[in-house]
């Protein structure tokens, strides 16, 4: 089944936000010097972790060796940068 023009319309107006969206965070990010440290990084991992019942060792190794410690360590960073946008944290103190 294809999708209508409309779906399309709809689909492709979501797809701009969600670009604008990563653009704005990306900036922020760059220009706060926002990068989460390990420490963040192994607590996120640890939540995983005891969320699907796997030892914390593993876990990183595997998120290690399949390169999706960077993609979480992006996630991590645009979620601070989001943070910093709506007041929660200040970005610089925090990520030095």
């Amino acid at each position: 089944m294809e999708p209508t023009e409309e779906q399309i319309n709809e689909l492709s107006g979501e797809a701009i936000r969600e670009i604008k969206k990563h653009r704005i965070l990306e900036f922020v990010a760059t220009k706060e010097k926002i990068k989460p440290t390990q420490a963040l990084v192994d607590e996120r991992l640890q939540q995983m972790a005891n969320a699907y019942h796997v030892e914390f060792e593993n876990l990183k190794n595997h998120f290690r060796q399949s390169g999706r410690i960077n993609q979480l360590r992006d996630e991590l960073r645009f979620q601070m940068a989001a943070d910093f946008i709506v007041g929660i944290r200040p970005a610089a103190e925090e990520t030095k």
